[in-house]
Protein backbone atom coordinates (compact mmCIF):
# COMPACT_ATOMS: atom_id res chain seq x y z
CA UNK A 1 0.00 0.00 0.00
CA UNK A 2 2.80 2.41 0.94
CA UNK A 3 4.69 1.74 -2.33
CA UNK A 4 1.56 2.28 -4.38
CA UNK A 5 0.94 5.64 -2.67
CA UNK A 6 4.53 6.72 -3.31
CA UNK A 7 4.23 5.83 -6.99
CA UNK A 8 0.94 7.69 -7.25
CA UNK A 9 2.50 10.84 -5.76
CA UNK A 10 6.01 10.70 -7.27
CA UNK A 11 5.11 9.97 -10.89
CA UNK A 12 2.93 13.09 -11.36
CA UNK A 13 5.46 15.23 -9.48
CA UNK A 14 8.29 14.04 -11.71
CA UNK A 15 6.22 14.74 -14.81
CA UNK A 16 5.38 18.19 -13.49
CA UNK A 17 9.06 18.95 -12.89
CA UNK A 18 9.91 18.06 -16.50
CA UNK A 19 7.03 20.17 -17.84
CA UNK A 20 8.03 23.20 -15.77
CA UNK A 21 11.79 22.95 -16.35
CA UNK A 22 11.56 21.98 -20.02
CA UNK A 23 10.89 25.37 -21.64
CA UNK A 24 13.42 27.27 -19.53
CA UNK A 25 16.51 28.35 -21.45
CA UNK A 26 19.93 27.38 -20.22
CA UNK A 27 22.04 30.03 -18.53
CA UNK A 28 25.32 31.07 -20.11
CA UNK A 29 28.16 32.41 -18.02
CA UNK A 30 31.53 33.81 -18.91
CA UNK A 31 34.62 34.98 -17.10
CA UNK A 32 34.91 38.75 -17.23
CA UNK A 33 38.39 40.26 -16.89
CA UNK A 34 38.87 42.87 -14.18
CA UNK A 35 40.05 45.42 -16.74
CA UNK A 36 36.77 45.15 -18.63
CA UNK A 37 34.75 45.69 -15.46
CA UNK A 38 36.84 48.72 -14.52
CA UNK A 39 36.54 50.21 -18.02
CA UNK A 40 32.77 49.84 -18.02
CA UNK A 41 32.51 51.27 -14.51
CA UNK A 42 34.70 54.24 -15.48
CA UNK A 43 32.54 54.94 -18.51
CA UNK A 44 29.26 54.54 -16.64
CA UNK A 45 29.91 56.82 -13.67
CA UNK A 46 33.46 58.17 -13.28
CA UNK A 47 32.58 60.27 -10.22
CA UNK A 48 31.20 57.24 -8.36
CA UNK A 49 34.29 55.18 -9.12
CA UNK A 50 36.61 57.85 -7.75
CA UNK A 51 34.46 58.19 -4.63
CA UNK A 52 34.39 54.44 -4.14
CA UNK A 53 38.16 54.17 -4.52
CA UNK A 54 38.68 56.98 -2.03
CA UNK A 55 36.32 55.36 0.46
CA UNK A 56 38.14 52.03 0.08
CA UNK A 57 41.54 53.65 0.54
CA UNK A 58 40.28 55.40 3.68
CA UNK A 59 38.92 52.13 5.00
CA UNK A 60 42.18 50.28 4.35
CA UNK A 61 44.19 53.05 6.01
CA UNK A 62 42.41 52.53 9.34
CA UNK A 63 44.58 51.03 12.05
CA UNK A 64 42.00 48.44 13.18
CA UNK A 65 41.65 47.16 9.61
CA UNK A 66 45.40 46.68 9.15
CA UNK A 67 45.62 44.32 12.11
Amino acid sequence: MHVRLMQAVCAPLAALMFVIAGPLPMAHAAMVPTEQVLRSADQAAPANVATDRERLATFLAREDVRR
